[in-house]
């Protein structure tokens, strides 16, 4: 939800009056004082059907911590929020802003969002929660891994006694990413076996029909970020825990009102809804050839050559940026290419000679199509609103 302090400056734990505008992907926002409301109070707002919040009450929440985040006196407020009805309490919380104090055991508890995420918080908080509904808007292909198969002592011994031997098993791994973008990208045998895996591991793992028929996506597997578990699906089929496709109407001090008119009960509410995954160096602002801002350049989405160069913006390179890092390969692999190849682009150049690199639009002007991320429709992360 979209957080922001509102009268008092919050100082270190305490209370203070905010508003609530609505349920979005950013758990908390910062706002100047001259934004903050005169009368010290804090609104809670219920978003509309068009997209828009109406007020409907104001209260006050304690404070878990603020800092200063600007010169111009704005300030960053994390707080646990709480609509208190009848001696029952709703605390709210993204990923993003975890409280390492929270405890959750013994809590009906209600998790919203169907990513990496979500999947994740659904498995590690089920064991021992009262409840946990988790809700499902669009669901995804969870393929599963053995991703607690632990390594043998004796093979870490003999990698560390045969060097060669962990470099070729470091260079065969790397192999295997290529694999996977071969799978994305091209039409083949390959993708169809890997798809199959994909519900091969619903079907195997969830055996209620109509619990595996609300957990099959409408599209094809690989449309979205991969999801990887080897105990989500384990953990939504148990006694304690309920899977909830409907769309929600609105949160409710006790609970969650979904479409269908039922309230599920909840004294726990995790928001694992996401980032802004492609801000990337913004809200910096950086300033161009003929006053381009990177706003400017990006307004039909994030785009670079190489995930390094961005057209307009001379001299001005990326570590990490469009297009990186993807889910086959690792951050420290990403950002070790990006590094290597901005430093093939600068050896054939005199170092006293050379004043400007530019990258010029027509260089970066390759799309992929037919993949089954552009291909099926389905919304994601690597397409973007300009497709």
């Amino acid at each position: 939800m979209r957080v922001k302090s509102i009268g008092q400056e919050a100082r270190g734990e305490g209370n203070a009056h905010i508003a609530i505008i609505g349920a979005e992907s950013s758990p908390a926002r910062s706002v100047p004082e001259e934004d903050a409301s005169p009368r010290g109070l804090g609104s809670v707002a219920e978003p509309s059907a068009a997209g828009t919040s109406t007020v409907s009450q104001r209260r006050s929440v304690p404070v878990i911590a603020s800092k200063s985040s600007d010169p111009h006196g704005a300030r960053m407020v994390r707080v646990r929020l709480r609509f208190p009805q009848g001696g029952v309490t709703l605390d709210v919380v993204h990923t993003a802003r975890w409280d390492d104090g929270l405890d959750t055991a013994g809590r009906r508890i209600a998790v919203i969002g169907t990513g990496s995420t979500g999947v994740q918080v659904v498995s590690a908080l089920q064991p021992e929660a009262e409840r946990i509904s988790h809700f499902v808007r669009s669901p995804q292909w969870v393929m599963w891994a053995p991703l607690r198969l632990p390594q043998p002592a004796i093979v870490g011994a003999i990698l560390r006694r045969m060097p060669r031997l962990n470099t070729a098993l470091y260079r065969l791994l790397l192999r295997s990413s290529d694999l996977a973008v071969d799978i994305m990208t091209r039409p083949s045998w390959r993708r169809r076996l890997a798809q199959e895996y994909a519900r091969t591991s619903l079907r195997v793992q969830v055996r209620d029909p109509r619990l595996r028929a609300s957990l099959t996506p409408d599209d094809e597997p690989f449309c979205k970020r991969q999801v990887v578990s080897d105990t989500y699906y384990r953990a939504i089929a148990a006694p304690n825990a309920d899977l909830v496709p409907d769309g929600i109407e609105r949160i409710e001090p006790h609970g969650i009102r979904t479409a269908d008119g039922r309230v599920h009960d909840a004294d726990l509410l995790i928001l694992a809804t996401g980032f802004t995954a492609h801000n990337y160096m913004r809200p910096m602002r950086v300033v161009g050839r003929d006053g381009a801002t990177i706003d400017d350049a990006w307004a039909e989405g994030p785009r670079a050559y190489r995930m390094t160069a961005i057209p307009g913006f001379p001299n001005f390179f990326t570590m990490l940026g469009p297009n990186s890092p993807i889910g086959t390969i690792s951050v420290q692999y990403a950002a070790e290419l990006t590094a290597h190849g901005g430093t093939i682009d600068l050896w054939p150049f005199d170092r006293d000679t050379l004043t400007r690199m530019l990258t010029e639009p027509d260089d970066q002007n390759y799309q992929l199509t037919g993949t089954p991320t552009t291909g099926s429709g389905c919304g994601s992360l690597s397409v973007s609103a300009s497709g």
